[in-house]
């Protein structure tokens, strides 16, 4: 399972700055702890463990003045039935102090193979790209995905009580107004990579559904 990997975006309009502010809010932490492999690169370990970069992706290569912070974890992490849905929500609870720390534009969540597919044309894992420089500029997204965080200004412009109705496993509205958003949180039980692609794909489906219809 270990090639499967769970990536989680910030878009940002200055990754060098954003990503330094991500390094101050480590600093001014207990955990989790990191090793700093380069000026771009993290490792976490502790309470949270995975990878921490800034880099351009080509999931957002179309946009203009934009770059990235990624948050990745292996596949097989939540996958436990002992430990996997405590990391989840340990996870999810860090990627939510990185958005207060951050400001991000939006933040998306992915499965790998979703995005190899997308880089490389596999027509089975072909999806539109989450966002657009248009959808952005509208405060909107192009295509749901498995966790979501809408700022405020989206909020604003989807209306707060369609997204905290949306049809979603999880839902969690943060202190200043943005919405968390997570498709599913089952992975425990998963023994495959194939198996956390079809949990993804399933529980995103109904979301798909919804935001055609906005």
């Amino acid at each position: 399972m270990d090639k499967s990997r769970l990536v989680t975006y910030f878009i940002v309009k200055d990754e060098e700055r954003d990503f330094q502010d991500c390094i101050d809010l480590l600093d001014n932490n207990s955990q989790p702890d990191y090793l700093q492999r380069n000026d771009h690169r993290l490792k976490l370990y502790g309470s949270v463990s995975g990878g921490l970069h800034s880099a351009q992706s080509p999931m957002v290569s179309e946009l203009a003045n934009a770059g990235t912070v990624v948050f990745s974890v292996p596949g097989h992490k939540y996958t436990s039935p002992d430990d996997g849905s405590e990391k989840l929500r340990t996870d999810l609870g860090f990627i939510s102090r990185l958005y207060q720390k951050i400001n991000p534009i939006y933040v998306f969540g992915i499965n790998n193979w979703t995005i190899d597919g997308i880089e490389e044309g596999k027509q089975e894992y072909n999806i539109p790209a989450p966002v657009s420089d248009e959808s952005l500029a509208n405060n909107q997204i192009e295509h749901p995905t498995w966790l979501m965080l809408f700022p405020p200004e989206m909020v604003e412009a989807y209306g707060r009580e369609w997204l905290l109705d949306l049809p979603a496993e999880h839902i969690e509205e943060l202190d200043d107004g943005a919405i968390m958003v997570v498709a599913t949180r089952d992975f425990p039980g998963c023994e495959s990579n194939m198996e956390i692609v079809e949990l993804i794909d399933d529980a995103v489906t109904p979301l798909e559904g919804s935001f055609q219809t906005s």
